[in-house]
């Protein structure tokens, strides 16, 4: 292994030699093998730099688009890899467009199928639900007024005959005297 095979690909290229420029009916699978070639560096290692896989960059030398995935992908590799030899990203990606035009893969889209609405529910499961729903209504009620008791209520107030009005007419009922509280010791 050489000191040129152990430097990453960015100081490489300033020392590689230049690629010539290739012929314009030259396929850019040609091309990019010639110039891994020449560079003498090895398909999987520029694979595992890239993080492209190994079948991806041997169809793209091979012109074996159809074993490729999406052209976005194919456009994608083709920059990585070209940069990467030293050669210009945009004429390989416009070399591989003018080499597939007309025979690119349409990509399979599947459009979902919208789901069919449904009827509305029937008079008789509405009145089915409306009296399910009395039903636990009802119970509910039930249950939970089992520990109800009845409200007590205070006992009427009566007014001490000394609290009564002097004129004789009294602002307060009689049924709602109020009788005297008796005196309780202070602290109690």
């Amino acid at each position: 292994m050489t000191q040129r095979e152990n430097m990453p690909a960015p100081q490489r290229q300033n020392q590689s030699m230049a690629v010539p420029k290739p012929p314009e009916f030259e396929r850019i699978g040609d091309a990019l093998k010639r110039a891994r070639e020449t560079r003498g560096d090895d398909l999987g290692r520029i694979a595992d730099y890239l993080c492209i896989r190994q079948v991806f960059l041997s169809a793209i030398e091979e012109s074996r688009y159809d074993d490729l995935p999406a052209d976005a992908y194919v456009i994608g590799f083709l920059r990585s890899y070209a940069g990467y030899l030293g050669m210009d990203g945009a004429d390989a990606i416009n070399r591989y467009r003018r080499e597939m035009s007309g025979r690119r893969k349409k990509p399979a889209l599947a459009m979902p199928t919208p789901i069919t609405e449904g009827r509305a529910p029937s008079a008789l499961i509405m009145i089915g639900a409306a009296v399910a729903a009395l039903v636990i209504y009802m119970v509910w009620y039930g249950l939970s007024g089992a520990g109800r008791t009845a409200v007590n209520t205070a006992p009427p107030l009566r007014l001490p005959a000394a609290e009564a009005p002097v004129s004789g007419f009294s602002t307060v009922p009689p049924a709602f005297t109020v009788p005297a509280l008796p005196p309780q010791a202070p602290g109690k």
